[in-house]
């Protein structure tokens, strides 16, 4: 199909995204939409009602989450892999998955698939992560993290936003209606809180969790995804492209929904998570595949490992 001066950027940027194409499962994807926004209303409904100051930590780990969970999915959608219709795809996206959570759709996904185009290059929006630039020695490492669990962090990135919205008013990657929307999902969200209870639980259990734990599970599990290779690691990729055998419970935390087979996930765009596993098994067997990308055991293992690594080179500096 011919692009025009109306198709929009991210349409353009997905026909790029070259790969073989399989069926989109309205049923799976229904069940998965339905699966993630459950667990995370009882969890919020289940703590409120707790009211338990004790409790609040661990309320505040599980509401984050399961509100990164659901931005694990919304990353799905930004692949219009959750629903065969683009448009019913995109609804869900946005106003289930993404506006509650206070992303938004168009701009991610514009961001997501220039990572995709340009990995590992000059013009990858998440270089950052693996050029480790942030994380020159230990203490850099830890702070940068431990920034992500303040909300400082996500204030500032919403200001972004806005610049960008400032910058881009008239292109589809990103303008003010969409920020308008994801602040009135926020009231909605509000309002049934006040409706339920009381107002002040709109900050204690949707707010601050999505704000602080969210956030930095986001930023961590990227980063593991895209570090560069150790000297602690025994890795032949030449691409930067990781494998993530976490152990069981590690995988449905952190990466959920495909994500710990992000190498695959960037061998095959265009392919459902819930059948990347077909392909794993085609690319294991092609000698010429398996150097383009390498395995870690796990996210936590490897930020461990790395953070012990950075302590021994300050030590022997």
């Amino acid at each position: 199909m011919k692009d025009n001066l109306n198709t929009p950027d991210s349409e353009i940027f997905y026909r790029r995204l070259t790969g073989p194409k399989e069926k989109i499962s309205s049923l799976r994807g229904i069940f998965d939409i339905c699966y993630a926004t459950s667990l995370l209303i009882g969890s919020v409904v289940l703590f409120s009602n707790l009211h338990s100051l004790f409790l609040y930590p661990l309320a505040c780990i599980v509401i984050g989450s399961l509100q990164f969970h659901m931005l694990n999915l919304a990353h799905a959608g930004l692949h219009w892999h959750l629903l065969p219709n683009k448009k019913w795809n995109d609804l869900i996206t946005a106003w289930v998955l993404s506006y509650p959570i206070g992303t938004n759709l168009h701009y991610a996904r514009h961001e997501h698939f220039q990572h995709h185009l340009h990995f590992n290059t000059e013009k990858d929006p998440v270089r950052v992560y693996y050029e480790n630039t942030c994380f020159q020695n230990r203490t850099s490492l830890v702070l940068y993290f431990l920034k992500k669990l303040l909300i400082i962090d996500s204030v500032g990135r919403l200001i972004s936003l806005l610049r960008i919205g400032h910058r881009t008013s008239k292109s589809e990657t990103y303008n003010y209606s969409e920020f308008v929307k994801m602040i009135s999902v926020q009231f909605i969200i509000l309002f049934c809180f006040t409706w339920y209870d009381k107002a002040s639980d709109y900050f204690f259990f949707w707010l601050l969790p999505a704000m602080t734990v969210a956030n930095f599970l986001l930023a961590f599990r990227s980063y593991v995804e895209h570090a560069k290779s150790e000297p602690f690691e025994n890795t032949s990729s030449t691409t930067g492209l990781y494998l993530i055998d976490a152990p069981y419970l590690e995988k449905i935390w952190l990466g959920s929904f495909g994500f710990d087979r992000h190498a695959m996930h960037h061998f095959y765009p265009t392919i459902p998570y819930y059948q990347m596993h077909k392909y794993e098994k085609e690319t294991l067997k092609n000698p010429s595949m398996t150097c383009l990308y390498s395995s870690r055991k796990g996210y936590l293992s490897f930020f461990l490992k790395r953070v012990l690594f950075r302590r021994q080179e300050t030590i022997h500096a």
